[in-house]
Formats: structure tokens, sequence, C-alpha cells
């Protein structure tokens, strides 16, 4: 009998098996971690504009923020300023996250504005809002800004949210 050169074809077929569940595990296994992440840079990204704004109304005797949930981005303005001026600072929250803002418990049951804008007073003070961010991974999530305080409460039970704003 000739010495056999090269593998049979179950042999071949068994290790792409192999291969292909320790893929699969593999993607599982970080799938959550990466959907963790891009909720966590989400918020990160709505919380810094919230302190950034207080952190300027502060210096600039208050701003306005306007956050346009088409373009996805946030632009503040000085209030004092020429309107037309070019904005203080303009934040992107990314193209993974849908970003829609809420002023008030009645803007929770009706459709949103694509366009919101929050006034901040020379102290660094709002009104409270809250931010929904829905994301394909991660599902929906609420953020609420309380008027004085930049740490926000995040949750993902709306009813929560409907509360704080209705304070």
């Amino acid at each position: 009998m000739k010495p056999r050169h090269g593998f049979s074809l179950v042999e071949v077929m068994v290790v792409l098996l192999l291969v292909s569940l320790m893929f699969g595990t593999m993607v599982v296994t970080f799938r959550t971690p990466y959907q963790r992440a891009q909720q966590s840079q989400a918020i990160a990204r709505v919380t810094q504009m919230d302190r950034l704004a207080r952190i300027l109304a502060r210096r600039n005797g208050g701003v306005l923020l306007v956050v346009d949930t088409n373009k996805g981005e946030g632009r503040i303005l000085d209030l004092k300023g020429d309107k037309n001026k070019q904005p203080l600072h303009v934040c992107s929250f990314g193209e993974e996250a849908k970003l829609t803002i809420y002023l008030s418990s009645a803007s929770l049951i009706h459709r949103p504005k694509p366009e919101e804008r929050i006034p901040y007073d020379a102290n660094g003070y709002c009104s409270g809002f809250a931010a929904s961010i829905e994301s394909a991974h991660s599902g929906l999530i609420w953020i609420y800004f309380a008027g004085g305080s930049s740490d926000p409460v995040v949750t993902k039970e709306k009813r929560e949210i409907d509360a704080l704003l209705s304070l």
C-alpha cells in the first residue's frame, strides 16, 4: 500500500466545523462588551455636552443649547452676542445612536420636535430635561438632567423619567 499524502474529506470537514464553532462562540462573547461600550459612549457624549453648556454659561453669562436630532448634533450658542455668530461649540452624537430631547413630561406623550432649545442662565442652571438614546445594539436608554446638577440619572424605564420631568 502506498503512503497517503494530504487529508481526507472527512478530516477537512471536521476541522472546518471546529473552527466555525470557535468563531461563533467568539462573536457572541465579544458582542455584549461592544454594545455596552457604545451605550456608555452615547451617554458620555450627552453628559459632556450638558457639562460644557453649564461651564460656557457661567463664563459667558448664559448660553442656549440647540439640539438638532435630524443632524445628530448639539450647538451651544451665546445668548448675549449676535445670533448669526458662530456657535461656541458643536458636538456630534455619532451615527450609531438616535438622540431625542424631551423638555417636559407632556412631550414624552406627543411626538418630539426635531430641534429643541434649552437655555442655561449665567449660573449654569437650566430647566430639567430628558434625553433618550436609541441604538440598534443596546436598545433605548433614558437620561434625566436636573436643572442645577450635572450628574444625570440613567435608566431604561420611561416612567422614572416621566416622574422626574413632572417635578
